[in-house]
């Protein structure tokens, strides 16, 4: 149960959400001008520009290269390199420090790849059953029992 609020407390959130709404269609406006303007001026659909906009430019970015515009990273790099050591050398120490701080994390989030090898899988497998059955066998001859129930509980992802 919420206390209940006074007129004042009512009036402040009345007036914060009035304003919310206000800031909110203003941005709208704004931003269906500047699509109307952009698609004027580039001779492109308010649709494209939009999705552009949303996107990010990504599509229109990250379009198929034809097989002459592709490169290997090394034959980029020994291709370009005096051209790319004259670009990092004008970076501040802190833009040096920025980009090596975001390789770092890139390197760190990245996932690995693992592949499977279906033999090495069943081997494991095979031998954590030939284990489990010793250990099921020198439980039944110490405790004196023929067999016994497993219960498991879980799944998969557990």
């Amino acid at each position: 149960i919420r206390p209940k609020l006074t007129t004042s407390q009512k009036a402040a959130r009345r007036e914060k959400f009035e304003s919310l709404t206000e800031d909110v269609n203003g941005a709208r406006d704004a931003y269906h001008q500047e699509v109307q303007s952009l698609s004027k001026k580039h001779g492109r659909s308010e649709r494209w520009t939009r999705r552009q906009l949303y996107l990010g430019g990504k599509t229109f970015l990250r379009r198929r290269l034809s097989k002459g515009d592709r490169w290997k990273l090394t034959e980029f790099v020994s291709a370009h390199k005096e051209t790319l050591q004259q670009d990092y050398s004008r970076l501040t120490i802190a833009q040096k420090n920025g980009y090596a701080a975001k390789l770092i994390q890139t390197r760190a989030e990245r996932q690995r790849v693992v592949r499977d090898n279906p033999k090495s899988i069943h081997r494991d497998t095979t031998m954590s059953f030939a284990a489990m059955d010793q250990e099921w066998t020198g439980l039944c001859s110490r405790l004196g029992i023929e067999g016994f129930y497993v219960a498991v509980r879980g799944g998969i992802e557990d």
